[in-house]
């Protein structure tokens, strides 16, 4: 089965997908949110994530933000993507 190009990948499990993919196992260590001051249920968030080849000792950290809006029901309805720190590019380095 052909890997799938991760500039295909649009949705909040990118990074699942890819970590699975490339062999990575991620962790977080820190999630920051923070309810936005405007109409409706908008939230900025923060993750720090660590990342680790399987099978290596060395384990890097990157910073994904992003927003994410909540309906009524409290289910989210929008997880739009700011910036991943690098951590597709660096989990994607030398495939």
């Amino acid at each position: 089965m052909k890997k799938p190009s991760f500039t295909l990948l649009t949705s909040g499990l990118t990074f699942l997908m890819q970590a699975d993919w490339y062999g990575y196992v991620l962790k977080v260590n820190d999630l920051k949110i923070e309810k936005l001051e405007m109409e409706g249920n908008y939230y900025d968030f923060t993750v720090t994530v660590s990342f680790q080849k399987t099978g290596s000792d060395q384990q890097n950290t990157a910073k994904v933000t992003g927003q994410i809006n909540i309906n009524d029901e409290g289910k989210i309805q929008v997880f739009s993507m700011f910036g991943d720190g690098g951590l597709l590019e660096k989990m994607t380095e030398g495939r």
